[in-house]
């Protein structure tokens, strides 16, 4: 049986060696060709990916980051498998839904 891992939400401060694979959401705060840092307000992040899917992005810009965690000297950092930029018309009422989405399946 093959055993496939959801992404679980987090936020950044909330990694640890345990995680695998996760979404983590914030505000790009350095950019450079194949890597950003990413802070969620919690905490931030250096995010690798490769270069085409950096296109676009810059800093300040909102994104979600789909990726794979992997331990540093310095703590965690993020593989990318998908960084999608995120345009709100009301970030708050998006904080609160992603609230209760994490609420909901810590319990499902």
């Amino acid at each position: 049986m093959i055993s496939r891992e959801h992404a679980k939400i987090k936020n950044i401060v909330e990694i640890n060696d345990e995680d695998f694979l996760i979404w983590v959401e914030g505000i790009i705060i350095t950019l450079s060709k194949n890597k950003l840092v990413l802070d969620d307000g919690t905490a931030s992040i250096e995010v690798l990916a490769n270069e085409p899917d950096m296109e676009g992005l810059k800093e300040k810009d909102f994104v979600r980051v789909l990726g794979r965690v992997f331990p540093t000297p310095e703590g965690f950092e993020i593989h990318a498998d998908i960084i999608k930029k995120i345009n709100f018309s009301n970030l708050e009422l998006y904080k609160e839904v992603i609230e209760l989405w994490k609420n909901f399946s810590e319990n499902y």
